[in-house]
């Protein structure tokens, strides 16, 4: 089965694909795309542009997602406390395009 975690990092977003099976794992992919979320923060939280940012990335994730046929899709973030919301961030943009994510705590 496959997997892509995608981390949402202050300077980086990252989509790591991997193939589940037999108690073990392998990694078909890494992909990095510099957003520079950091610089679109005012006042503890993330601008409008840098949500547009932040869902315009995570749609060049969705091709390749989609690409792999994968359906079991996790999210981490280590911004979260400086995210509007993660539901706010990619309804912005991300969910018109049938995006669905879950962030993991």
């Amino acid at each position: 089965m496959k997997y892509a975690i995608v981390d949402i990092g202050s300077d980086s977003m990252r989509l790591t694909v991997y193939e589940v099976g037999n108690n073990n794992f392998k990694i078909l992919l890494k992909q990095r795309i510099i957003a520079g979320l950091a610089s679109y923060v005012k006042d503890g939280r993330l601008t409008e542009k840098g949500i547009e940012c932040a869902a315009d990335s995570l749609l060049e994730f969705k091709e390749t997602i989609d690409a792999f046929k994968i359906k079991n899709i996790h999210i981490t973030s280590i911004v979260g406390d400086i995210w509007n919301t993660p539901e706010y961030m990619l309804s912005a943009k991300a969910n018109r395009q049938s995006i669905i994510f879950r962030q993991l705590i």
